[in-house]
């Protein structure tokens, strides 16, 4: 009885919490131009999630949920995702908004906080107005190495997808175009879905507008630059190189997301576009975790982007060692603006000032980091990061930066894609 008394006073709290209004509506930027938007990069760990509000309209896009998988859970968070709350849906407040759902592919890093986000709260479900696919449909039902279903991918569709009400009008799948018609329940049930059942698993996926996110009145462009760049019979399994690359243009200003792109993904993009300038990058959400495997954020792709500022969305898992030097230092030689600075409202509207922050990149030479010059391409060695060996610190101005590090990131941009603040978890 005590048990659940406890459990019910804490509930409102839980409430409150999830469900206060979103702060940055009065930051003094967003009230001075407020048809502005804000790019939420969520400290997922191991995983990505990125969010962006039109606030014009009060539209949400939500690309990919995951995963927190190396993240133990306290009696809070515990209690708060029964009851449909998560640190994602946090960020989207009870008032009248749409939501459209970006999945850049299959990895469950990248899915399963889908569940939690969306899959217990009913409110947030009927607000979801489309569910993009990005990877081959087919890679929704795969066998493991095991031979097995892919639990995560099922249960992303169990979960979340069919509780989506009248889903059957609002899946979209990047390879096969709306595929809610399709028996999702019955698919669920066998064993695997063989890809020779779906044509086009060796049709690359070039540009798809998607007219969700702009309103009428507004200028600018949503589309997916390219997904299913998998390419023979041998990739099949190569889910990162399926990712989906999701451009947000705004008034030419451009928020490049990028999943797990591999080099295969970008080169098949580059080929496809005609003018690489529209590829240059006023914020660019790194591929896979920043890491440099597959060609993933290799030179050309950064020489390309020309990125003015860079996020990491990583954690600290030395099972796969993100984010690596080599990749971070692909974007500072190639982009990133050496005066960044950001608005302050604490020193007065307008007020401008740098930003000197770490950066913590996995230690992949062991003790012989330590012999690396004390300015490497405007990172200064701090020194290892403390019971976390595997990385090393470093502080710069740059305006770079790894969830893992700084925590939650938000950059807000004005109506015409002007950058207008910046904030920080830490």
């Amino acid at each position: 009885m005590k048990k659940l008394t406890f459990l019910f006073l804490l509930i409102p709290a839980f409430i409150v919490k999830s469900y206060a209004v979103d702060p940055v509506l009065f930051k003094p930027q967003s009230m001075l131009d407020p048809m502005s938007y804000t790019v939420t990069i969520k400290n997922v760990g191991q995983g990505n999630c990125a969010l962006i509000r039109n606030h014009a309209d009060n539209h949400y896009l939500v690309i990919d949920a995951g995963s927190l998988s190396n993240k133990p859970k306290n009696t809070e968070e515990h209690i708060e995702e029964e009851f449909g709350f998560s640190e994602i849906n946090n960020d989207i407040p009870l008032s009248a908004n749409t939501i459209t759902v970006i999945v850049s592919h299959s990895d469950k890093d990248h899915i399963n906080l889908f569940k939690s986000t969306f899959g217990l709260n009913i409110e947030l479900l009927s607000r979801v107005e489309r569910v993009i696919l990005g990877d081959h449909f087919s890679n929704y039902f795969r066998l493991n190495d095991k031979g097995e279903p892919v639990e995560e991918t099922r249960a992303f569709l169990r979960d979340f997808v069919l509780k989506v009400p009248h889903y059957e009008d609002k899946l979209f799948s990047l390879s096969h175009g709306k595929v809610g018609k399709l028996d999702l329940h019955g698919l669920l049930g066998t064993p695997v879905v063989e890809p020779d059942s779906f044509a086009g698993y060796l049709e690359f996926v070039p540009r798809q507008p998607i007219d969700v996110f702009f309103k009428s009145g507004q200028t600018g462009i949503l589309e997916v630059l390219g997904s299913n760049a998998g390419d023979s019979p041998g990739k099949i399994k190569d889910t990162n190189a399926n990712s989906a690359v999701v451009r947000i243009n705004i008034n030419g200003k451009n928020i490049l997301v990028m999943g797990d792109a591999t080099g295969h993904t970008t080169t098949r993009i580059l080929e496809s576009i005609d003018d690489p300038k529209a590829l240059e990058a006023d914020l660019l959400i790194a591929s896979h975790h920043g890491a440099e495997s597959e060609d993933t954020n290799h030179i050309t792709w950064a020489a390309i982007t020309k990125a003015k500022r860079v996020t990491l969305s990583s954690g600290f898992n030395a099972g796969y060692g993100h984010p690596t030097l080599a990749a971070v230092a692909n974007y500072l030689i190639t982009g990133l603006e050496s005066d960044q600075v950001y608005s302050d409202p604490l020193c007065g509207l307008g007020a401008l000032q740098k930003d000197r922050h770490e950066l913590a990149i996995y230690n992949s030479i062991g003790p012989h980091i330590e012999r690396l010059p004390p300015y490497v391409r405007g990172l200064e060695w701090i020194g290892l990061k403390e019971g976390q060996n595997k990385w090393a610190v470093f502080q710069t101005e740059k305006p770079i930066y790894a969830t893992g590090s700084s925590g939650e990131l938000r950059y807000t941009f004005s109506h015409n894609g002007k950058f207008i603040h910046f904030w920080k978890e830490h």
